[in-house]
């Protein structure tokens, strides 16, 4: 590709994940428009990736990408991300592979001050031609 390029981004608010063991699961839903190979894209939160080698080529036309981001302390946290690859199959999708990242610590953060930034990237030699169908933010609050 030529450049990333963001598709879709929330803003997830300070003070939002206020208790430790607190969880965003972030839903990615990819495409490719099919008219270029070699497309990728990525799911970022705080400006690191957290899901990425989401490469489009061959008949991979669709990722569906869950992320679970999970607060430890009001520093630190930790994600885990699994994707799910499907192919074209005559006019429809069939799901080929899950891959599963196991949990990364994330430091530096400060759940209480700071708002962090998910995007949802892509990335092809035309601009436009990886799409973010969905991009699905939700909260669980540990009680």
């Amino acid at each position: 590709g030529t450049a990333w390029e963001t598709l879709k981004t929330y803003t997830v608010p300070a003070n939002t994940m206020t208790t430790n063991k607190d969880v965003i699961h972030i839903r990615a839903e990819f495409k490719s428009s099919g008219t270029v190979q070699n497309q990728e894209a990525r799911v970022q939160f705080n400006g690191s990736s957290v899901a990425t080698n989401l490469i489009f080529a061959g008949s991979v036309s669709r990722y569906i990408v869950d992320v679970f981001v999970s607060r430890i302390t009001n520093t630190t946290g930790k994600y885990e991300t699994v994707s799910t690859i499907y192919q074209s199959i005559f006019s429809g999708y069939g799901a080929v592979a899950n891959l599963s990242i196991s949990p990364q610590a994330i430091a530096g953060l400060d759940w209480t001050a700071n708002s962090y930034v998910i995007n949802a990237d892509g990335n092809s030699v035309v601009a436009g031609d990886v799409i973010c169908e969905e991009l699905q933010v939700t909260y669980y609050h540990k009680s």
